[in-house]
């Protein structure tokens, strides 16, 4: 029953900021989540309740695109799986695109809205099975009109979001990119500076979806054991500065030496690249823009959560 009417002080807020926003649908931590299953569950009166939470959290996004001048990323993710191995698989999976069908089935205008759809490996609790696993969202994804969500915390360890970008961004209307830190799993870890985050900054700005109206970063992590402005801080700063790095690479020396052969220049230029004083462009860059420079910015969070945190 929820409606854009029951946002109304997030969108005066952003709107006096001058900023967007994203959306989503909880589909989980209730009681129509019945043997951990939602949009893909047996009982037609579970996915019928889901469905019309779909419908509405899409019908909310739009008019918060509408209002605030830009589109609104309503993401999909629903929990749906088996901790042990099903039976049917294909079942699961057909009751989950008939849901899918009918949520999607009314159309919006792509500057309010853009719908994503976001894959999983696996969870605890659902390590045999997941219903919305990559395979199947792509393919819905880019048989029905829909984006795709990728989240760097979503895949095995040794697969590679840098490495997959480029191939999902040409088949599909609208990619949104999920910045997090997975740790063996989808841990969802406060997002750190690392070769995967840098190599992903570079290929966004190297493929040029960094000038594409159809892709969106989001950064998508939490970690209860420290303060949550600091995690905020943290990942945002990491992810700031991976993408600098990428944005002051001499990349067409790069190209040039692969376009014409030499590969050994390639390999060369890559290691040298990595140690050019993006740090030094960085500092300066915070200190134009008013903002702490190294971990003083530390001291900033430790003095908020002793006024305002410390007393809820």
């Amino acid at each position: 029953e929820v409606t854009a009417a029951d946002f109304s002080k997030w969108l005066a807020w952003a709107k006096e900021r001058g900023y967007g926003m994203d959306f989503n649908v909880t589909y989980f931590n209730h009681a129509m989540v019945r043997d951990g299953l939602t949009l893909s569950s047996p009982e037609a009166a579970v996915r019928d309740y889901w469905v019309k939470a779909g419908i509405g959290g899409r019908a909310i996004a739009a008019e918060l695109g509408r209002e605030l001048g830009t589109p609104c990323i309503n993401n999909l993710w629903i929990p749906d799986g088996m901790k042990d191995l099903p039976a049917d698989r294909r079942l699961y999976r057909d009751l989950l695109e008939e849901s899918l069908d009918r949520i999607f089935e009314k159309r919006y205008e792509k500057d309010h809205l853009r719908d994503t759809l976001e894959g999983k490996l696996f969870a605890v609790g659902v390590e045999s099975y997941t219903v919305g696993s990559h395979e199947f969202y792509y393919g819905y994804a880019a048989t029905h009109g829909v984006g795709l969500c990728m989240d760097s915390g979503h895949y095995h360890p040794t697969e590679e979001v840098s490495d997959k970008l480029t191939a999902a961004a040409r088949s599909l209307p609208t990619l949104l990119l999920h910045l997090s830190r997975g740790v063996r799993w989808d841990s969802d870890h406060v997002l750190i500076g690392g070769s995967e985050l840098t190599a992903t900054m570079r290929e966004v700005v190297r493929a040029g979806l960094i000038d594409s109206d159809s892709f969106f970063m989001s950064l998508d992590y939490f970690d209860a054991s420290i303060h949550r402005l600091a995690a905020w801080a943290i990942g945002l700063r990491a992810a700031g500065y991976a993408l600098l790095s990428a944005l002051l690479e001499p990349y067409p020396l790069l190209q040039k030496a692969e376009r014409e052969g030499d590969l050994t220049a390639r390999l060369a230029l890559t290691e040298e690249f990595s140690r050019l004083p993006a740090a030094a462009v960085w500092d300066y860059l915070c200190l134009s823009a008013g903002c702490p420079v190294g971990p003083t910015w530390l001291d900033e969070v430790k003095r908020y959560e002793q006024k305002v945190t410390s007393k809820r």
